[in-house]
């Protein structure tokens, strides 16, 4: 893997403060005049067991407001719980109340980029970066720097999280998107080899590598990559996040916590905590590809189809468990196999893109080119374009002669 400049903390500063400097939503931090936390009635779409804890917290807050432990607390409840806009407001709120807590600083930031409010994020991670020496918030400001088409401080970004964290994909994989998109694919090459050597299988690694080989001519590779890239990929560790979601509640709390699991790799127990929800609830799809994602990950295909196959079971109409099915078969190779099951899942949801994107790849593979030209094409009139889309569909008009 190519050595890593290093990115010294106040270079780093610097850079997420330019873009930052522009943004004019930053709150207030004197903790003077914070408002009351969000009504109750905000929260109604919550879980009766998260509506309790909101109500314990507001009362904590209206009898105390400025008790940034409370207000922390509070956005954190509607984090975990998927009230994405009530944790915007009272992560506003907690920093207000305690303007030197680099969490809540770092939590307000990643909810922002996850609203798409990239340039206000990066202020965020910035002042979060000045509190505390945190790997997550630099490659989570790299992601952002990204989406605005900022390379130079992406790259400072991501190198400073990969030096942070060595041993965690993240900081390698960004800089690796920067490489690619700067058209400096041997580069590229070089840091996802040294993903690669580690976790050979890895999803995101393996789809970048697949783009970085087309472009190289290595076109065995390219083939090689691309049959892993439905396999799920290393964790981004991101402890301030666990810790955020201890306190998801009822179905969400053990659904959030299997996530976890499984993104931390710990493949059985994330098992011991979806097989009794899945008892409890056959009749949600959600539950059953979860299961199935943590057969792929362990490489066990057969119990991964037996997950699929209890989905088909309950829900035979949904197009999910088919797509499924097609995946895993294409994973073992068994080409004409997961051609039927994803022509299935077609069939049952026709305007699904990319359901269509990836039977494209599976005939391409199988050496039937003018049907992938064709899937990819309908694909494309679906909206669905992800970035390897327009290099396969070059290779496969190049080899049906279009």
């Amino acid at each position: 893997m190519p050595s890593a400049a290093p990115a010294a903390p106040a270079v780093l500063l610097t850079a997420l403060l330019v873009l930052g400097a522009a943004c004019e939503t930053e709150p207030e931090t004197t903790g003077a005049g914070v408002g009351g936390p969000p009504a109750l009635e905000d929260a109604s779409r919550a879980h009766p067991a998260v509506r309790a804890r909101i109500e314990a917290l507001r009362a904590t807050i209206l009898e105390a407001p400025e008790d940034a432990r409370a207000r922390f607390e509070l956005a954190q409840v509607f984090d975990a719980n998927d009230l994405y806009d009530l944790a915007w407001r009272a992560y506003q709120d907690a920093v207000q109340c305690a303007p030197d807590d680099a969490r809540a600083w770092y939590h307000l930031g990643r909810i922002e980029a996850e609203l798409g409010m990239q340039e206000s994020a990066v202020r965020r991670f910035a002042r979060a970066s000045e509190l505390a020496d945190y790997a997550p918030a630099y490659w989570r400001a790299g992601l952002a720097f990204l989406e605005l088409d900022r390379l130079d401080e992406a790259e400072v970004c991501f190198r400073r999280a990969f030096e942070g964290a060595p041993h965690d994909v993240s900081g390698a994989l960004g800089l690796a998107r920067v490489a690619l998109q700067r058209g400096d694919v041997d580069a590229a090459v070089e840091f996802l080899a040294g993903i690669l050597a580690r976790v050979p299988n890895d999803g995101q690694a393996n789809r970048l590598a697949a783009r970085a080989y087309r472009a190289l001519g290595r076109e065995t590779e390219a083939v090689q990559a691309l049959s892993f890239v439905e396999s799920p990929s290393a964790a981004w560790r991101d402890p301030w996040l666990l810790e955020t979601m201890r306190h998801a509640t009822g179905d969400r709390e053990a659904i959030a916590r299997a996530q976890a699991l499984l993104a931390a790799g710990q493949t059985q127990r994330a098992l011991d905590v979806l097989l009794p929800l899945v008892e409890a609830h056959p009749e949600e799809v959600t539950l059953h590809n979860m299961v199935a994602s943590a057969h792929i990950a362990t490489r066990d295909f057969r119990a991964a189809l037996e997950a699929i196959d209890r989905a088909l079971e309950h829900h035979p109409e949904h197009f999910q468990p088919s797509l499924n099915r097609g995946v895993v078969l294409h994973l073992q190779g068994r080409l004409s196999e997961s051609v039927i099951e994803l022509e299935r899942a077609v069939e049952l949801h026709p305007a699904h893109g990319p359901t269509h994107f990836y039977l494209g790849r599976v005939l391409l593979q199988r050496g039937d080119a003018a049907a992938a030209v064709r899937e990819f094409e309908i694909a494309i009139s679906l909206g669905h374009d992800p970035g390897e889309l327009d290099e396969l569909l070059t290779v496969a008009r190049a080899e049906a002669g279009r």
